[in-house]
């Protein structure tokens, strides 16, 4: 199977979003950016649109309360041969992203790498770790992808001569990542780090705390956390927007290598 059909497969699962609201509502361009980011096909309809119907007779209102969500599965529920869906009634980013298979950030989590920024850096680090054995979680404000456009084809990433989408590349590194154990807290933003001495301990937007041994920043164009990079344990994979994927990736693999290092370091001296 090739590699889209693969990630396709595993990540989309056959999927669709439908969106039904005002095109200028605020809540559904956030929405409708969840679903671009996501990479299943999704369409955004009027409450007003006759296709709009179906949606709207599933949430068992009348268009009182908008947005509403449909997450379609292609996949007929049984014994009724029409498709199975969840509907969501006016839902946040968070409802629609922990319907798409993101838990829900726990009160605390104890780790030992947490990585700030699921762009391509942020995961090559995030891969990077778990990958040599450390427990791996992942911060960012919505979905893996960083500032990769969407719709966009990436042309000089090795071992794809005709070039990749992006969605593909990045639904291929969150499967590779959370095959290796990643976990993703999404929809958080790292608010606060503070020294333990033993370690750091990291305030999200929420108010849920990470205790982590070492963390890497990978927040690329986006402004970097008041964080004291000179801190035991803190790590940068810097990028800038006009790097090349190739660059991105091996900064944030770079970090991770760090990271490990300073953790084996740390763990020989005690």
């Amino acid at each position: 199977m090739a590699l889209a059909r693969l990630v396709a497969h595993e990540v989309a699962q056959r999927r669709s979003i439908v969106i039904v609201g005002h095109r200028a509502d605020p809540r559904v361009s956030a929405l409708a950016a969840v679903a671009a980011r996501s990479g299943l096909p999704y369409a955004v309809r009027s409450p007003d649109a006759p296709e709009s119907d179906p949606v709207l007779i599933r949430a068992g209102r009348h268009g009182t309360m908008l947005p509403i969500v449909d997450v379609i599965d292609d996949e007929l529920a049984v014994g009724s041969g029409t498709p199975r869906s969840v509907v969501l009634i006016d839902p946040t980013d968070l409802d629609l992203i922990v319907e798409l298979g993101f838990p829900r950030a726990p009160a605390h989590t104890e780790t030992d790498l947490a990585v700030i920024g699921a762009g391509l850096a942020g995961m090559a680090a995030a891969v990077g770790g778990a990958t040599r054995g450390l427990r791996t979680v992942v911060v960012d404000p919505t979905l893996p992808g960083g500032s990769l456009d969407p719709v966009e084809t990436i042309a000089d990433y090795l071992g794809f001569p005709d070039g990749v989408p992006a969605t593909e590349l990045v639904h291929s590194a969150t499967v590779q990542a959370r095959r290796a154990g990643v976990v993703f807290l999404l929809t958080e933003r790292l608010e606060e780090i503070l020294d333990r001495g033993d370690g750091l301990l990291l305030v999200l937007t929420s108010g849920a705390t990470v205790a982590c041994r070492a963390l890497v920043l990978a927040v690329g164009q986006h402004p970097r956390p008041a964080v004291d990079v000179a801190l035991p344990g803190v790590f940068v994979a810097a990028t800038d927007p006009h790097d090349s994927v190739a660059v991105a990736v091996g900064s944030g693999a770079a970090a991770a290598g760090q990271a490990v290092r300073y953790l084996d370091d740390d763990t020989s001296s005690v």
